[in-house]
C-alpha cells in the first residue's frame, strides 16, 4: 500500500477506489489496521482512504514531541500531498478530534464529518468516574511511563479489554508491531497524556474548544454520529450523546449496537452501513465538476430565486396538506411526529425544544403538539423518559412520506440530468441546513 513523502517524513495509507475522498482516520493507540474490515464494507463511489498518523502504525517516526499540534501539522500535508478537496472524514477518539480541527480550519474543503468516540467537547475530572479518573492520573505521571513505554501494557489492554470481543492474534500483532521499542511508544504515551480535562493541557483545551465553534455553527456541513452501547469503555454515552444533540449543528445520530470504545473491531459492518447511508442521504459523493453552471448574474438570481423558493414551498406544503387529509395529523403535528421518528426518540424537554425551534413556538404550544400525537397513539413515552414513534406513528409517518414521494417522482422524474444535477446542489444545501433544524438527533 502506499506509503507518501510529508513534511521530513512519510506516512503511510490504505487505499482503494476512485471518487469523492473519504478519509479514515484512526485514534489511540490505534492505526489503520481499525478500519480493515469497515472500509470493504463502505458501498460509496469514493476515493477511500486511512491513513497512519505521524509516528503511529508504518507511517514514519520522526523526532517529534507528538503533541496535538504536531500531528495536525503532519495531517495537513498529508492532505496537501494528496491534493484532497471535497473531503469527507471519518474519525475515531482522537482521529475524531483531527477531523473536526482539520474541517474546522478548512471548511471549503470538507463535505462532510463522521465521528465515533471522540472528544467533543473539554471535559473537567469531575465528569470522569473512578476508574476513568485513576487512568487518568497514572497516565500523567511516572506509572503512564511505565504503562506505555516500559510495556506494551496500554497497547494490549486497549484491543483485549477496550472491545468487546478481545482482537485475533494475527490483528492484536498487527497493532502491537511497529511499536518494538521504549521510545517508538512515545506518541502513545503523549495522546494518553492529552486528554482535555479542567483546561489541561491549555494546548490541546484551545484546539477542542476552537473546533467546538465550529461544530455548533456549521449548519452546512452534514455530521454522523455513531453511538454504540453495552461498554464501560464508551466516551460517547447516552448523555453525552444528547448534548452532541443538543450542541452539534446538522448532526444525524445512527446507534450501531454493542461496542467497545474500538468500536470498529466489534460493529465494523454497522458502521460502514451507517456511513453509506448518511453520505447517501446527504448526497456527499455527488461530481461537482459535472453541475451545469447557471448564467443568471447574482442580482438577477436573488430575487428569482425567492420568488421560486416561496412557490415551491408553498406547492409542496399543499401536497403535504393532501396527503395528511384524512389522517387526523395537522400540519404542526406532522412535524412533531417527522422529528420524533427520525431522531429515534428524545428526552420529553429535548424533543419540545427541537419543536419550539422548528416551529417558532412556545414551549406550552410544543407540548401540546406531543400531547395530541401521545393521546392518538402515535408516540409513545418509554420507562426511560424518552419519546418515541409508536409502531402505529412510524406506520402513518411511513405512508404519508410514501405517498408524498410518489408524487415528488411524477414532479421531478422526467427533468434532463444537468437539470436535475442543478437542482440537486441546490437543494443538498438547503437539506444539509434543514437538517440542523429539523433533524439535528435524527
Amino acid at each position: 500500500m502506499p506509503l507518501t513523502n510529508v513534511l521530513d517524513s512519510t506516512m503511510y495509507y490504505e487505499e482503494t477506489g476512485t471518487g469523492t475522498p473519504l478519509v479514515f482516520l484512526h485514534g489511540n493507540p490505534g492505526s489503520s489496521h481499525l478500519w480493515r474490515n469497515v472500509l470493504p464494507a463502505v458501498d460509496l463511489p469514493a476515493r477511500i482512504l486511512a491513513p497512519d498518523l505521524i509516528g503511529m502504525g508504518r507511517s514514519g517516526k520522526p523526532d517529534l514531541r507528538y503533541r496535538f499540534d504536531d500531528h495536525a501539522r503532519y495531517l495537513d500535508a498529508f492532505f496537501d500531498r494528496l491534493d484532497l478537496a471535497d473531503v469527507i472524514l471519518v474519525g475515531h477518539d482522537w482521529g475524531g478530534s483531527l477531523a473536526f480541527d482539520w474541517a474546522a480550519r478548512h471548511p471549503d474543503r470538507v463535505r462532510g464529518v463522521a465521528f465515533l468516540e471522540a472528544i467533543v467537547r473539554p471535559l473537567s475530572w469531575s465528569e470522569l468516574g473512578d476508574a476513568p479518573r485513576a487512568r487518568a492520573e497514572a497516565m500523567r505521571g511516572t506509572q503512564g511511563e511505565a504503562l506505555v513505554l516500559d510495556s506494551t501494557y496500554f497497547l494490549e489492554s486497549a484491543f483485549t479489554g477496550g472491545v468487546l470481543s478481545p482482537v485475533r492474534e494475527p490483528d492484536l500483532r498487527a497493532y502491537l508491531s511497529p511499536y518494538p521499542t521504549r521510545e517508538s511508544r512515545r506518541p502513545i504515551l503523549e495522546w494518553a497524556r492529552s486528554l482535555p480535562l479542567d483546561g489541561e493541557p491549555a494546548d490541546v483545551a484551545e484546539r477542542v474548544e476552537q473546533y467546538g465553534k465550529w461544530l455548533a455553527a456549521s449548519d452546512d456541513t452534514p455530521k454522523l454520529l455513531l453511538t454504540f452501547d453495552s461498554s464501560p469503555t464508551l466516551l460517547i454515552g447516552t448523555e453525552m450523546a444528547a448534548w452532541c444533540q443538543e450542541n452539534i449543528a446538522a448532526l444525524t445520530t445512527a446507534h450501531c449496537g454493542p461496542a467497545g470504545h474500538h468500536a470498529p473491531e466489534d460493529q465494523p459492518d454497522a458502521i460502514a452501513r451507517a456511513v453509506t447511508t448518511w453520505a447517501r442521504r446527504h448526497d456527499l459523493t455527488h461530481d461537482r465538476d459535472t453541475t451545469r453552471r447557471s448564467t443568471m448574474t447574482a442580482s438577477d438570481a436573488i430575487p428569482f430565486g425567492t420568488q421560486l423558493i416561496g412557490r415551491t414551498e408553498k406547492a409542496l406544503n399543499a401536497i403535504l396538506d393532501r396527503q395528511l387529509a384524512g389522517t387526523g395529523i395537522t400540519e404542526p403535528q406532522w412535524v412533531t411526529l417527522t422529528l420524533t421518528v427520525v431522531s429515534g426518540g428524545l428526552p420529553t424537554a429535548a424533543l419540545v425544544e427541537r419543536i419550539r425551534d422548528a416551529l417558532k413556538v412556545d414551549q406550552a404550544t410544543a407540548r401540546e403538539h406531543v400531547a395530541a400525537l401521545t393521546a392518538a397513539g402515535l408516540l409513545v413515552t418509554t420507562p426511560a423518559g424518552a419519546v418515541e414513534a409508536s409502531e402505529r406513528g412510524t406506520a402513518q409517518w411511513n405512508e404519508v412520506r410514501a405517498a408524498t414521494g410518489l408524487v415528488s417522482q411524477r414532479l421531478w422524474g422526467d427533468l434532463p440530468e444537468d437539470d436535475l444535477a442543478a437542482a440537486g446542489r441546490v437543494l443538498n444545501t438547503v437539506l444539509s441546513r434543514a437538517d440542523g433544524v429539523l433533524a439535528a438527533a435524527g
